[in-house]
């Protein structure tokens, strides 16, 4: 059976846009506000977004390295998520974190970001890895997408993206592990606009429309991310 939120029957990505668009009540971009979280809320907001208990430090731990452990994360985006033109059509949120010419989603509270990481881990293959505590294996997954760029290919930024690129970010997911297994997780901050039962509209259905919900190098595709180190 369909779902139904707001008034609209949710079949396609589109409507997940613009149902997501209508909850928030906004159109377009907004200003740019930071969301910072404590680590304890960071988990906590994993965790109740349904991130498996066996699976957080790792996730937690790549939107540390992605959001500066989360003191320069905005809109509640935990990987710094771009919207595809189809999102912008629809009037989804957009902040542009202070950087011309860039565009990223604002979500309406921390869990709906958190939600926005793990489907598009899902999606790519990677928190099955994550679950296995197999951080070699979720590399090698992120390096075969091409997630730091393809080795070999220069980024806009001129740099030839190398397999240390990746030896040195999974370097920074290990040691974030490190420090957040004495973590206790909290509540996170409570949503401060309703989105009822959208929650980005179904695990299942933003799976299986790829909605890239994590990004990485400084300029990417639409639905692609952008890495803290280019704003912290």
């Amino acid at each position: 059976m369909p779902t139904v939120i707001d008034g609209l029957t949710v079949r396609t990505r589109r409507d997940v846009d613009i149902a997501y668009a209508r909850q928030f009540g906004a159109a377009g971009q907004v200003a740019t506000q930071k969301t910072r979280l404590t680590y304890g809320q960071a988990l906590g907001a994993l965790l109740a977004a349904g991130c498996p208990q066996s699976a957080v430090l790792m996730v937690a731990a790549q939107s540390a390295v992605e959001t500066a452990a989360w003191k320069s994360m905005a809109g509640w985006n935990f990987g710094n998520v771009t919207p595809t033109a189809g999102q912008v059509a629809a009037g989804i949120p957009w902040d542009d974190q202070g950087i011309k010419g860039m565009k990223y989603i604002v979500f309406p509270d921390a869990v709906s970001g958190a939600k926005g990481m793990l489907g598009w881990l899902q999606g790519h293959g990677l928190l099955a890895y994550a679950t296995a505590n197999d951080l070699q294996g979720y590399t090698n997954q992120l390096r075969s997408g091409c997630y730091l760029g393809c080795i070999g290919n220069t980024d806009p930024t001129g740099h030839t993206v190398s397999q240390q690129d990746y030896n040195n970010y999974q370097a920074g997911i290990a040691s974030w592990m490190k420090t957040l297994q004495s973590v206790q997780p909290v509540a996170p901050p409570s949503a401060s606009l309703p989105l009822g039962d959208l929650a980005l509209a179904a695990a299942g259905l933003i799976a299986a429309a790829g909605l890239g919900y994590l990004a990485y190098r400084e300029i990417k595709r639409p639905g692609e991310l952008l890495p803290w180190r280019a704003y912290a």
